[in-house]
């Protein structure tokens, strides 16, 4: 028979710990520590909300899920976390990005979760935040917005 099934889903990978408790005991555990807050909303942060580590890494989950809430929504659907617009550090992009997938192709693999037919293409993990964000979602790129304004008028 097996044993609990631990509610942490990137910091035993990531870190083999089995607890927020011995994650915010490592530099690397608190620098890990908001994606887990990110993509999981089953934590429960009650014993930890008076420590420092904790508050910063919950700030942290916030603003990333309020700049990408729709991508974070659409490949691991969860709770909301509370709206703040401050500025996200855009070297963390890369962590954001290779933590999305790992929580992505976990989902994929679990029987119980809904299957999804999402791609995220290589390039998503190698570019610029916004360029890779635009080609995963088709977006246009900057000549095309020109191009676009000036077929409608605006850039004359």
């Amino acid at each position: 028979m097996e044993g609990p099934v631990s509610p942490l889903r990137l910091l035993p990978a990531y870190l083999g710990t089995s607890a927020i408790g011995e994650a915010i005991q490592t530099e690397r555990g608190r620098r890990t520590l908001w994606l887990e807050i990110l993509v999981n909303d089953r934590l429960d942060l009650a014993p930890w909300q008076s420590e420092p580590a904790v508050q910063v890494a919950y700030r942290t989950a916030c603003r990333w899920y309020t700049r990408y809430r729709r991508l974070i929504t659409f490949l691991g659907d969860r709770v909301p976390l509370p709206v703040d617009s401050r500025p996200i550090e855009d070297r963390d992009y890369r962590t954001f990005a290779e933590a999305l997938s790992f929580v992505h192709a976990y989902r994929q693999s679990c029987y119980c979760a809904p299957k999804r037919s999402a791609k995220i293409p290589r390039s998503f993990f190698f570019e610029r935040p916004w360029t890779s964000f635009a080609r995963a979602f088709h977006l246009p790129n900057h000549s095309q917005r020109l191009r676009l304004r000036v077929s409608q008028g605006y850039g004359s």
